[in-house]
């Protein structure tokens, strides 16, 4: 059980080792298409395929390391944007992902993942010397700027498969205990969780073309996009900043520290708290803009050169020899 209030703040790198890409492949992997691809996002969006390699063509001109920075600059593209970031993601919502490759990889068979099994890792923490009755005291909050529900979905059930005589309802209910905010919005509710749309883990290997553009359309709906005033006006950024103010411990996990993202979080501003976070892959420019800032008091550290609390590890490394979750 995790008794110290502590979030996580998730970046695409926390994704990864379950088969989604960087904010980076995202881009890329919505640049290089098929047709079929763009006639989905047509489609879906309800816009003319021109309208969509219109799209496609700014983005790779662009050369933007993100699809949210250039939807923030290129709002006429919002609805497009949307589709092309559900119709790239939702299939890579995989169960064999989260699971039976681990086991795979457990047992020594040629299958290799980019960095450990963290969402194991947690899963066991939150469970740990807990009772199905305790579970929701854990003291966890999570903030993601992923679109993909990978971490719920695996929370969910596993903690159904580890007490199967509580109802899917009452497993819900203690789940929804851990606070977890998707920052730009999400690809739908999975059907455990109260709000609309619902949308099930991934798409189903027999879902026929129309059934995915319904889909996509669906989770259109709960995707956000980067504004001016999007950390004013927005509610799930409030509540957000809400907890990070009452956290004693804030754990930044592949997260690539884009000034915008950092900005609408106030993370400089938090004060004396246990803020570390990982570095692996983060540009060593901005390993130093970082530390000149002195973002979240962290400096530099000549020896590792590298900001302080920030460390050039994957998720799992990260959370197994720097934070403390108790």
């Amino acid at each position: 059980m995790i008794n110290n209030k502590t979030v996580l703040i998730l970046g695409a790198g926390a994704s990864m080792p379950y088969g989604f890409p960087s904010g980076q492949g995202i881009v890329d992997s919505i640049c290089d298409v098929t047709s079929d691809f763009k006639n989905m996002v047509s489609h879906s969006a309800e816009v003319s395929e021109r309208d969509v390699s219109d799209f496609i063509a700014a983005l790779r001109d662009a050369e933007s390391e993100s699809i949210d920075v250039f939807l923030g600059n290129n709002p006429e593209f919002e609805k497009v944007g949307k589709a092309a970031i559900a119709a790239t993601l939702l299939p890579l919502e995989h169960e064999g992902e989260l699971k039976s490759k681990w086991r795979s990889i457990r047992l020594g068979k040629n299958i290799s993942g980019l960095g450990g099994h963290w969402y194991k890792y947690l899963s066991n923490l939150l469970q740990a010397n807990t009772s199905f009755e305790e579970f929701d005291q854990n003291k966890l909050s999570i903030i993601t700027f992923n679109y993909d529900r990978s971490l719920e979905h695996y929370l969910f059930t596993t903690l159904q498969a580890s007490f199967r005589k509580k109802r899917p309802e009452e497993c819900a209910e203690k789940l929804n205990a851990i606070k977890i905010i998707h920052m730009y919005g999400q690809l739908g509710y999975l059907p455990w969780q109260k709000p609309d749309p619902h949308i099930p883990f991934g798409f189903g290997p027999n879902i026929g073309y129309p059934e995915k553009v319904g889909t996509i359309r669906q989770a259109m709906l709960t995707i956000k996009t980067m504004s001016d005033d999007f950390d004013k006006n927005d509610s799930d950024t409030k509540c957000a900043k809400e907890l990070l103010v009452q956290a004693g411990r804030v754990y930044l996990l592949g997260f690539g520290y884009h000034p915008f993202n950092l900005k609408i979080l106030g993370i400089e501003s938090l004060g004396n708290k246990d803020i570390r976070g990982t570095s692996l892959g983060l540009s060593f420019q901005r390993k130093v803009r970082l530390g000149e800032l002195g973002v979240f008091n962290l400096g530099w550290d000549r020896e590792r050169m590298n900001p302080r609390y920030l460390y050039d590890e994957d998720v799992y490394e990260f959370l197994h020899q720097h934070a403390i979750l108790d």
